[in-house]
């Protein structure tokens, strides 16, 4: 099915930093008489009103036709087996893919091998119909084989073809899916859902020896990193835990993680969300054990380091402080002294520079990364939080205003005022300031 574009789509597509060398590419194939069409997820996204991340190019010019075409751009041919060829360019890598389609799949992740097809054949062996739609520059045409344009229009997300087919070629499209119904906001088509959850079943039901070996942990690391990042991740882990993949993903992890809270999502960045969404397997693991399963995840060094900071102050801080109230209010006690203890470890120890750095970019995120901490039995602390983590804390009148929020406001007041007779500063300042916040928070939660 063809269809003309919309101007909303063409303003998506032209405004997008990789097209005036998206459009040389195909201009140079059509004149030498090739097709040339863009592909996947960039012609979804424009359709959606959304921004795409990459301007993918599918064509029917061999792979050896387009090395020759573009010598000049200095092309990466590491995916020239599998018909792809990358063209360097100032705005990112952009791949030019041979119209193709792929032989058996004998291992679950890859073919044995393609054959270079058409335009059509090109579309029916992608794994969803949102995935599998073209653009044609040329005639400012969609090109829609699989009613992709209608399941857009629906929220359907809906494997092409037979769904147990596309999970049997790439095991990894279960993974996939949970990951775009949480990327676009779509449902999951009955009978999609449904080969996800048969496929989980019967990956389960493998000798222990060979279940791990269904998808390289790389790659589902990946794919979870993905989820927590996407628009909708509440849905995306919910769909994960319906479909039973939990124990596939996290292994011995998965009673610790499922169900996700909706302040795992909270924080900003990649790596705040991980620790939140970690942060109970952090408490029920020792410190070697956490090391050797995030390493056997291939997190890097930053990460992990940072995790295992999380347990060993988190530890020492609960055993050495166990009034109950200090607990509820354990954020914000436990935020503040951790920084004190890294501030320190990393004055200590000039070797830590690049987890200081990693923890630098995480710190804006650090009060909800550490949701878990209260179970959000900290009232006092929740109502709080914003006015906590103020960025003008070396003030007394952050104080006060932290005082107004709990109620306070006679007691904080005075305190304050105290404070600016004694004409406290820098350093000084602040530790009074955060000692008097932990004091005044845990009398109100005493009281609460």
């Amino acid at each position: 099915m063809k269809s003309l574009v919309s101007p909303q789509f063409l303003q998506h597509i032209h405004a997008h930093p990789q097209w005036a060398f998206a459009q040389k590419i195909c201009d140079t194939l059509t004149d030498k008489g090739f097709e040339a069409v863009l592909a996947g997820g960039c012609v979804r996204d424009a359709i959606m009103d959304r921004v795409a991340k990459d301007l993918d190019i599918a064509t029917d010019a061999t792979p050896d036709q387009v090395e020759s075409l573009f010598q000049a751009w200095n092309p990466v041919l590491v995916g020239k087996a599998f018909g792809v060829i990358v063209l360097p360019t100032a705005a990112g890598p952009i791949e030019i893919a041979t119209f193709r389609k792929d032989g058996e799949y004998l291992d679950g992740r890859r073919p044995s091998s393609v054959e270079f097809s058409s335009l059509e054949e090109d579309a029916i062996r992608r794994d969803f119909t949102v995935n599998a739609l073209f653009y044609r520059p040329k005639t400012l045409e969609v090109l829609d084989f699989v009613n992709g344009q209608e399941d857009i229009r629906s929220g359907t997300l809906r494997a092409v073809g037979e769904p147990q087919k596309r999970f049997q070629e790439d095991e990894l499209r279960i993974l996939r899916a949970i990951r775009f119904s949480g990327q676009l906001g779509f449902r999951i088509e009955p009978a999609t859902f449904a080969a996800i959850t048969e496929m989980a079943t019967e990956i389960s039901k493998r000798p222990l020896e060979r279940r791990g070996e269904w998808v390289s942990r790389e790659r589902v690391r990946d794919e979870v990193d993905k989820m927590l990042m996407v628009k909708n991740p509440k849905l995306a882990f919910d769909n994960l835990n319906h479909a039973g993949l939990g124990e596939l993903v996290f292994e011995n992890w998965a009673s610790a993680i499922l169900p996700v809270r909706d302040h795992v999502f909270q924080p900003v960045t990649l790596e705040a969300r991980r620790l939140a969404l970690f942060y109970r397997l952090l408490q029920r693991f020792s410190i070697e054990q956490v090391q050797e399963k995030l390493s056997n995840w291939k997190y890097g060094r930053p990460f992990i380091d940072t995790a295992v900071w999380f347990m060993r102050y988190e530890k020492e801080l609960r055993t050495s402080a166990p009034d109950p109230a200090k607990d509820l209010v354990s954020r914000e006690t436990i935020v503040q002294e951790f920084r004190e203890k890294f501030e320190a470890d990393r004055r200590a120890k000039e070797s830590k520079r690049d987890e200081c750095r990693h923890f630098t970019a995480i710190e804006r995120d650090w009060m909800t990364a550490l949701e878990h901490w209260t179970d959000g039995r900290a009232p006092v602390a929740l109502e709080v939080l914003d006015a906590i983590y103020d960025p003008d804390t070396r003030r007394a009148g952050a104080l006060k205003r932290r005082g107004l929020l709990l109620g306070k406001e006679d007691e904080v007041r005075a305190r304050a005022h105290d404070l600016e007779g004694l004409e406290l500063q820098g350093p000084n300042l602040g530790r009074e300031l955060r000692r008097l916040t932990r004091e005044i928070l845990l009398k109100a939660a005493r009281s609460s």
